[in-house]
């Protein structure tokens, strides 16, 4: 089976399938009899299972070949910073040590009074 004709095929079931739908519609609003209704409605099944079993059999031979997953990352294997490596890191370490010696002295001026 061609594209095309997969194709064509599957917009003629939808066109039918819509057809139905719109007769079962105007049947409902109507007041028409129950065994038309019915009728419209296994028509529409119809056609909505064999678009369904249409796609499902035929359409994956259409659909385009799934690229292979990329391969998994190796982890690259990371050293810590050091301060001697970063300059930011230096001075963040030098803040904190500034804040715990000021946290202590204050602890200690305030045990002191």
């Amino acid at each position: 089976m061609s594209k095309r004709l997969y194709e064509a095929t599957l917009l003629q079931l939808r066109a039918q399938a819509l057809e139905a739908l719109a007769q079962i519609e105007t049947k409902i609003a109507s007041g028409g009899s129950v065994d038309e209704i019915i009728e419209l409605t296994n028509a529409l099944t119809r056609c909505e299972t064999a678009m369904t079993a249409l796609q499902g059999y035929i359409g994956p031979h259409f659909a385009p070949p799934q690229a292979p997953p990329p391969p998994p990352a190796t982890p690259k294997q990371t050293r810590p910073v050091t301060p001697e490596q970063s300059p930011t890191y230096r001075r963040s370490v030098e803040a904190q040590k500034l804040k715990k010696q000021l946290k202590k002295n204050t602890k200690k001026k305030d045990s002191n009074d």
